[in-house]
C-alpha cells in the first residue's frame, strides 16, 4: 500500500472498496473529498497511479484553493509554483521555455516547504543540476529564476507573507559549480566578415547577414520583420522590430534608425519578393527574410554552413572560440560601435538594451528622424568598408536585382 502523501492540510485518500484516489481535507468539522483519478481495478494497488495523483492532488490545491496570509511554514512550493505557471507564464511568448525549467525546479523543490527552500538546500541543487545534467550557468540561472518568479507572484497575490531569497547570481552560481571561466565570445574581424560575404550562396542569407550588421537586431527580431508602414517607415527613415500588436517582452526591440546601406536595399528587396509572389499566385506579405517565400524560424543553421564554406569554422562542435551563430554578427556589430567611439548609451539604446526608468518617456516620446544618428553613420560607415573587402557588392544600385543573378562588382 502507497504512503500516505499530504501536502498543507490536504492529503490523499482511498476510501473502502473504492477505485479513486481523493483530494482529502477536514472543514468545519468535517472530512471533505474530491475525487482526483480513476485505477480501473482495485486489484494491484497502483504506484504509478498513486504517483500521478500527487501531481493531481498539488494541481487541485492550486487551482481551486487559494491560502491567504499563510507563512513560509504552512505552504509548499508545487501549488504555487502550478499556479505561477497557469496565470502568468503560460500566457507569455516564454510559456514553452518556462514550463522546461519549472519542471526542474518541481523535481528539486516542489514538495518542499517554502521555509525549507533555504541557502543550503538552493546550493545542494545547484550542484545537482550540474552534476545530474551538465547544465551550465545561464540554465541554472533561468532555472532558479523560475522558482524565484513563482514565489514572488504568491507574495504578490497575498497567498504567503515571506519568501525565501533566490540565488540568482550567475556569478554566485558559477562558484557553486566551480564552472571555468567562459571562453570570450566570437567576434569577426573586418577581415572574416567580407570572407563570410563572398562565401555566402543563398539570398536570404544574404539579406540576413546585412540586416543583422545594420541594425544590430536580435535573430528573430530580424526573420520577423515584414514589409509595410508598421514596421518599415521610409519617411522617418526608422524601423520598427517589434511588430505592431506584439507584447515587448525582457528581450525588447527597439525602434532604430534605417541605415542609409539597408534603406536602398529594402526597396529591392520587397520589389523582388512581390513579383515573386505574383508568379506564384499569392498575395499574402512575406517577411523580408524569406527562402522561397516561407519564413525562416531561425537562421542558425544557413549561417553555420556559411561560415564553414568560408573556412571560418573546421567542424560544427559547439566550440565557443570557433562557433560563428547569428548572434556573432550581433556582438560584432557592438565592438565596431565601440571602436567608432558611439556613446555608449547609443550603442544601448541600438541594441535594444531597456534604460531602468524611461518606460513612461517612451510611450510620450516619438523617435526623430535623427534619432541614433551616430550609430546609423558607424553602421554604414562599416558596409563602406567591407564594401572594398568583398568580390560580391554590397553598395547596391538603385534599380532592381534578379534574385538569380549573383551580385558582383
Amino acid at each position: 500500500m502507497p504512503d500516505k502523501f499530504q501536502i498543507g492540510e490536504f492529503w490523499l485518500s482511498r476510501q473502502k472498496g473504492s477505485p479513486h484516489w481523493y483530494a482529502t481535507w477536514r472543514s468545519d468539522g468535517r472530512t471533505q473529498r474530491k475525487s482526483l483519478a480513476k485505477t480501473g481495478k482495485k486489484s494491484g494497488l497502483d504506484t504509478t497511479l498513486f504517483e500521478a495523483s500527487k501531481e493531481a492532488l498539488a494541481l487541485f490545491i492550486a487551482t481551486e484553493v487559494r491560502s491567504k496570509d499563510a507563512t513560509p511554514e504552512e505552504l509548499r512550493l508545487a501549488p504555487l509554483l502550478l499556479r505561477y505557471l497557469e496565470e502568468v507564464a503560460d500566457t507569455r511568448p516564454s510559456a514553452e521555455a518556462n514550463r522546461y525549467c519549472a519542471g526542474f525546479v518541481a523535481d528539486h523543490y516542489g514538495l518542499c516547504f517554502v521555509s525549507e527552500i533555504t541557502s543550503n538546500k538552493q546550493r545542494d541543487v545547484i550542484k545537482a543540476l550540474r552534476k545530474e545534467k551538465s547544465f551550465s550557468v545561464g540554465t541554472i540561472n533561468r532555472i532558479q529564476a523560475c522558482l524565484s518568479a513563482s514565489l514572488n507572484y504568491a507574495r504578490a497575490e497575498g497567498e504567503i507573507i515571506a519568501v525565501p531569497q533566490i540565488i540568482l547570481s550567475k556569478t554566485k552560481i558559477g562558484d557553486i559549480i566551480e564552472a571555468p571561466e567562459k571562453e570570450p565570445e566570437r567576434r569577426l574581424s573586418m577581415k572574416e566578415l567580407a570572407t563570410f560575404f563572398d562565401a555566402i550562396e543563398s539570398e536570404h542569407v544574404f539579406r540576413y547577414t546585412l540586416l543583422a550588421l545594420t541594425t544590430a537586431a536580435r535573430p528573430d527580431a530580424i526573420t520577423d520583420l515584414m514589409p509595410g508602414p508598421g514596421q518599415l517607415n521610409f519617411d522617418d527613415r526608422l524601423i520598427r522590430l517589434n511588430p505592431p500588436g506584439r507584447f515587448q517582452t525582457k528581450k525588447f526591440r527597439p525602434v532604430i534608425p534605417m541605415a542609409n546601406t539597408i534603406e536602398r536595399w529594402l526597396p529591392i528587396w520587397i520589389a523582388q519578393d512581390e513579383l515573386a509572389q505574383k508568379e506564384r499566385r499569392k498575395i499574402s506579405p512575406i517577411p523580408i527574410v524569406n527562402y522561397h517565400g516561407k519564413p525562416v524560424s531561425n537562421p542558425k543553421k544557413a549561417i553555420r554552413v556559411t561560415a564553414m564554406r568560408a573556412g571560418l569554422m573546421q567542424t560544427d562542435e559547439n566550440d565557443l572560440r570557433r562557433n560563428l551563430t547569428p548572434y556573432t554578427l550581433r556582438r560584432t556589430v557592438g565592438r565596431v560601435l565601440r571602436q567608432k567611439h558611439v556613446p555608449m548609451a547609443d550603442i544601448a539604446a541600438f541594441l535594444g538594451h531597456k534604460m531602468r526608468g524611461f518606460d513612461t518617456t517612451e510611450v510620450y516620446a516619438d523617435p526623430s528622424p535623427d534619432y541614433l544618428e551616430k550609430p546609423r553613420e558607424a553602421v554604414d560607415e562599416m558596409i563602406r568598408e567591407l564594401d572594398k573587402l568583398t568580390k560580391r557588392a554590397l553598395l547596391p544600385k538603385p534599380k532592381f536585382v534578379n534574385t538569380d543573378q549573383k551580385r558582383t562588382k
